[in-house]
């Protein structure tokens, strides 16, 4: 019993270490390349949400509802992992 606990435990850390948190721009990984505010909040989104999407809107005027990144920054400034200087 305790040894089927440990093997489901060690099943589902590996299947969350395998979890694409980070892809490359098309075809290309940049990992030298410093990375855009979007970025940024699209791995933590991630990280902190996985699968799940949230259907709200930054604060950020700088940030388009139908952009690709506008789902993970709102989460991330939801969970104020990220925010911004008042205007």
């Amino acid at each position: 019993m305790e040894i089927d606990k440990t093997l489901n435990e060690l099943e589902e850390s590996i299947k969350s270490v395998r979890k694409p948190y980070m892809v490359g721009s098309g075809d290309k990984f940049h990992p030298d390349r410093g990375m855009k505010r979007a970025e940024v909040a699209a791995v933590l989104s991630k990280i902190t949400m996985g699968d799940k999407t949230i259907n709200d809107f930054s604060s950020f005027k700088d940030v388009d509802e139908g952009k690709w990144y506008a789902n993970a920054v709102a989460s991330v400034e939801e969970k104020k992992l990220i925010s911004g200087y008042s205007d």
